[in-house]
Formats: structure tokens, C-alpha cells, sequence
């Protein structure tokens, strides 16, 4: 992946990751991989909207949480190479993030909202 100017990389998760696709490629967004799935079987696809700076800045609280339905809900096979223990292990945890505010950022100029 190359580094372009006020580049950053935002992660999300979804199920249909091909209609993802498809919508960035109607919108005309550039490719910097098409998807490939990783060691640890999770598909990613990176894409770059060079025509114009957008951004989105959420506001929230993040809370730990170590019960074992939150873990295992979010357990993927692969995971124990970085928690050799399994979903007991005890370095992990999830990170639970809940967004009170934000601020979307387009072609210079910004929109407060609240979150749904």
C-alpha cells in the first residue's frame, strides 16, 4: 500500500463485503487491493477517494469488557496466535465503543450529528 497525502485507514466490519465493493466501484473510489482474505481467514478490501478530503470524527465512550459471551461473540479461528490461551486467555478483552457525537468533514466544511 503506498502512503498519499492526509491518508488514513478507518476499519469496519460486514457481512456482504462484495456489495461493499460494488458500491465503492460505482462511486468511482480507487482500488488499492481488491479482497484477500488473511492468514486468519478475514477478508479485507482498501480503496482511497482521491477526488476530495472527507472524514468522519466520532466522540463516545470505550469501556473493557471481559465477560465470556462479549469474547466469544468476537472470537475469530486464528485469534490464539495472538492469545496463545484461546478466548480465556487473560490479555484479552474486548474494547466496546459507543459513539455520543460526531463531526463529518467534506470538501472543507463540517456537519455536527448525533449518533442513532
Amino acid at each position: 500500500m503506498s502512503v498519499r497525502p492526509n491518508s488514513f485507514e478507518l476499519y469496519f466490519e460486514d457481512d456482504d463485503l462484495a456489495s461493499i465493493v460494488d458500491k465503492a466501484r460505482a462511486a468511482g473510489l480507487e482500488f488499492i487491493h481488491d479482497i484477500v482474505e488473511q492468514p486468519w481467514q478475514q477478508r479485507v478490501v482498501r480503496f482511497y477517494d482521491s477526488r476530495a478530503f472527507r472524514a468522519a470524527l466520532l466522540n463516545g465512550t470505550m469501556e473493557v469488557l471481559h465477560d465470556s459471551a462479549s469474547k466469544e461473540l468476537i472470537w475469530r479461528t486464528g485469534d490464539e496466535m495472538y492469545y496463545p490461551k484461546g478466548v480465556n486467555d487473560p490479555d484479552y478483552c474486548v474494547l466496546r465503543f459507543t459513539a455520543t457525537s460526531g463531526r463529518y468533514y467534506a470538501n472543507f466544511t463540517s456537519v455536527d450529528f448525533e449518533p442513532e
